[in-house]
């Protein structure tokens, strides 16, 4: 019996044999080498490690892996998965069990073509947005780069595919009455604190669901943010999930935020009743899907058009940027990577800023 495509056969005498391509003989002819094992799952895995150790010195010595894209994956997650964090890992599972793996995953790897690459991304805009199917063609890409940096295959045929366009992402956020209005109910909705912190602050949804007592410094009237609650896809399985404390989204997530007096007094009264560690939620942690379901409430109550929480954090930067703050401190209080990004996402804002400058030019 055998696997067909991976050179694994079951002996006579119940163990698995796996063949693998050691080099050439001074007469040319290959020179394999073989292991064994009693567990068929045993020896693929073997032989996954022996040929992802053997050095690309010479393409005539390179043999390309034979296993399907199930197997890969499955390999791939557990290598990268120590390196990455369990929100990133729980998202290339879904993104490799809902989308890739059904197109894919019964194939070789060397067998997939760019041409099929192509038509599955087109496949994909019948039920993802154009900026999810980007990010799942993002997750076949790395999974197959993996496979050529340890000389299992000789090209990856994710290179130089026809993405569908990104639009440029229009930044939602509320106007100054929408604001108004909103922050009115959800002081009287029982679960309105995090969306007051977020108009304040301009912290993530997960960033407000994680924040604890112990990150508020009334004292100096400051937040120190530190850690991100998020719902995770638990190992092995894509169905079953579970709520961990993350650390921020990157280093500079880690960040410090001066508290105004009004959001300082709001959080001492809240302290005084609280009963859980987290500033949001009395007993316990209140997740990011229950705070959005508590949003949506509280949006319809205010009278306002669907919009997302995250809108939430553009309406703080907005806000920021018509008192006149300078692009370095949004970008900081945001907590993003650079003022670049902060910029690319906000350029339409500073593009009325700029107006204004050179409107006032006028009256001169």
């Amino acid at each position: 019996m055998t696997r067909r495509g991976e050179n694994i056969y079951k002996r006579k005498d119940g163990r698995w044999e796996g063949r693998y391509a050691k080099g050439r003989k001074e007469n040319g002819t290959i020179h394999y080498g073989y292991i064994y094992g009693y567990k068929y799952k045993e020896v693929k895995q073997r032989l996954i490690h022996l040929k992802s150790a053997q050095q690309n010195t010479d393409e005539l010595f390179t043999k390309e892996y034979e296993g399907t894209l199930n197997e890969w994956s499955e390999y791939w997650l557990k290598e990268i998965k120590a390196d990455i964090k369990p929100s990133t890992y729980s998202s290339y599972l879904t993104k490799l069990t809902h989308h890739i793996l059904p197109m894919f995953g019964s194939q070789p790897i060397y067998m997939i073509k760019k041409s099929q690459v192509e038509y599955w991304l087109n496949k994909l805009r019948e039920k993802l947005s154009i900026s999810s199917i980007h990010a799942t063609y993002r997750v076949l890409r790395s999974c197959l780069n993996y496979a050529v940096k340890r000389s299992l295959l000789i090209k990856n045929p994710c290179i130089d595919v026809q993405l569908p366009k990104q639009k440029s992402n229009t930044v939602q956020s509320l106007t100054k009455q929408e604001q108004k209005r909103l922050e009115i109910e959800a002081k009287q909705h029982k679960a309105g604190l995090p969306v007051l912190i977020a108009l304040e602050t301009g912290m993530r949804i997960g960033e407000i669901a994680g924040l604890k007592w112990q990150d508020i410094d009334f004292l100096e009237q400051v937040i120190r943010v530190k850690r991100t609650l998020q719902r995770v896809t638990t190992e092995g399985t894509s169905q079953k999930t579970e709520l961990v404390e993350l650390s921020p989204k990157s280093s500079n997530s880690v960040r410090i935020i001066p508290l105004s007096q009004n959001m300082g007094y709001l959080l001492q009264k809240v302290q005084k009743e609280a009963q859980s560690d987290y500033v949001v939620g009395k007993r316990k942690a209140l997740e990011p899907r229950v705070i959005n379901y508590h949003f949506k409430q509280i949006c319809q109550k205010a009278q306002l058009p669907p919009v997302h929480f995250h809108a939430l954090r553009h309406t703080f930067a907005t806000r920021c940027l018509e008192n006149g703050a300078t692009v370095a401190t949004i970008s900081d209080l945001l907590g993003h990577s650079s003022i670049k990004m902060t910029l690319d996402t906000y350029i339409s804002s500073f593009m009325t800023e700029k107006r204004k400058v050179i409107d006032s030019f006028s009256s001169l």
